[in-house]
């Protein structure tokens, strides 16, 4: 519910903003009904952008690790759970609204999905010797990671030719991540005496859904072919820290975001 509330918390306030400058905007327009028409068609004239990203990650496996334990024949049997997440596409989406000459306000939403990789390996004490722990097989699975993102931010642009131009922008990124974890984990013994080995009996599995405010600020070149349709270039960076609970009883901060870049289409009416 927190998360939810994140997330409306952002979209209404970019929705009631630009609600309230076109009520403002339809408040002061003349009487007549073909009066009305052109003066909305004067007023939101080249004031309002969408667009639609396919962006790129420019980073490489973002790793973490969780410990986890539980006594076992008078001592501690120990695991670490290490996660290996690689970069994934993104799916961006948004618009502004021009305020006052060149400055921009506006408000977009992204999403990235990728498979994290999540390692588990430790030992397991001897049921007979003393400090004598066992190493268990590590084994491999997959877990989800997903992060969404709605942003709120300020741009100021910069026209270079008839049909480019160039924005330079920033604001607030919300994040809200899912991501899988490993709770629990439960070895049995391989085989009878010596009791030389173990493995892994059962691995219990969870996943956490967090929220966290974060940044961003970036610069966008646009080229208008037309007078409505364009094509830019996007290049982004976003930094946020999103804390998930350990299996130990702490917590984990996971760092999310980074350096985006990749283009689409530009629409402006």
């Amino acid at each position: 519910m927190r998360t939810v509330r994140t997330f409306r918390v952002a979209l209404v306030f970019v929705g009631t903003f630009l609600v309230s400058l076109l009520g403002l905007a339809q408040a002061q327009e003349p009487e007549s009904s073909q009066s009305r028409v052109e003066f909305g068609q004067t007023v939101l004239k080249g004031r309002i952008t969408i667009y639609a990203n396919g962006l790129a990650q420019q980073r490489g496996l973002r790793t973490f690790t969780d410990q986890l334990s539980y006594r076992a024949y008078g001592e501690d049997a120990k695991f670490t759970t290490s996660h290996a997440i690689a970069a994934s596409p993104i799916a961006d989406v948004g618009g502004s609204l021009r305020l006052w000459r060149n400055l921009r306000i506006g408000g977009g939403y992204s999403e990235s999905k990728t498979s994290d990789i999540t390692t588990v390996a430790g030992s397991v004490p001897h049921p007979i010797i003393r400090n004598n722990p066992r190493l268990i097989e590590s084994q491999s699975l997959q877990s989800t990671h997903r992060v969404q993102v709605t942003r709120v931010f300020g741009a100021w642009r910069f026209p270079v030719l008839d049909k480019l131009d160039i924005a330079a922008f920033g604001g607030a990124s919300f994040f809200n991540l899912t991501q899988g974890v490993v709770t629990n984990v439960t070895a049995v013994e391989a085989g009878g005496p010596p009791f030389s080995a173990v493995k892994i009996d059962e691995l219990q599995r969870g996943q956490y859904r967090r929220n966290s405010i974060g940044g961003h600020v970036g610069v966008d070149v646009t080229y208008m072919a037309t007078r409505f349709v364009g094509v830019g270039f996007l290049a982004r960076y976003t930094n946020g820290l999103v804390e998930i609970p350990s299996a130990k009883g702490g917590i984990l901060s996971l760092s999310v975001g980074g350096l985006e870049v990749g283009g689409g289409i530009r629409i402006r009416f």
